[in-house]
């Protein structure tokens, strides 16, 4: 047995049955024409053909009516609002790309600053005589060397990658913003 096709409306029978008062049923045994004279009775049936009629004529290019309308000034005030919304956080992204940028900036010039001086202390270090006089030099250089190491750690190359992630994340996320608020722009 083949498959009905769809009727001309979307909705379904029972949709449809309940709309023009009948039963389900018996708008089945119509439909499929399987039990002879079975007929809706002309008030149904004019009803039926309106509903028909009504929907074939909105599928023809026209003016929306009111319930389009209002839905397209509904969407369109979302997308404003979400639009602004996006717009404020591509904005932030983009400022706290441009103050991660600093930092990491800064990470890198206090990197290799920390660096020189390291080579500094161990030079000291090494040139530094055994004697009991230079025993307060080579504590307080033994302190410098114990701080700069934990700044060359702080500042080190794990900490500027991670930093230079996270600007690119920035980044990625002002644009994805900055794509998506003139998608709804242009909607």
């Amino acid at each position: 047995m083949k498959k009905q096709q769809p009727g001309p409306l979307p909705v379904s029978q029972r949709a449809l049955a309940a709309y023009l008062g009948v039963s389900s049923s018996l708008l089945n045994m119509i439909n499929s024409g399987r039990h002879g004279d079975r007929q809706l009775g002309a008030d149904q049936s004019k009803k039926s053909t309106d509903l028909v009629l009504a929907h074939l004529q909105s599928q023809k290019p026209h003016a929306p009516g009111p319930s389009i309308k209002k839905m397209q000034k509904s969407v369109a005030e979302d997308c404003a609002r979400l639009a602004t919304k996006m717009s404020g956080k591509a904005e932030y992204a983009a400022a706290n790309m441009a103050v991660l940028g600093d930092q990491l900036d800064d990470m890198s010039r206090n990197h290799q600053r920390d660096k020189e001086w390291m080579n500094t202390v161990d030079y000291l270090l090494t040139k530094l005589p055994n004697s009991g006089e230079s025993e307060n030099d080579r504590i307080w250089l033994q302190n410098q060397e114990k701080i700069v190491l934990k700044r060359l750690e702080k500042n080190g190359l794990a900490s500027q990658v991670k930093l230079g992630a996270q600007i690119e994340m920035e980044k990625a996320r002002a644009r994805i913003y900055g794509a998506a608020v003139k998608k709804l722009q242009t909607k």
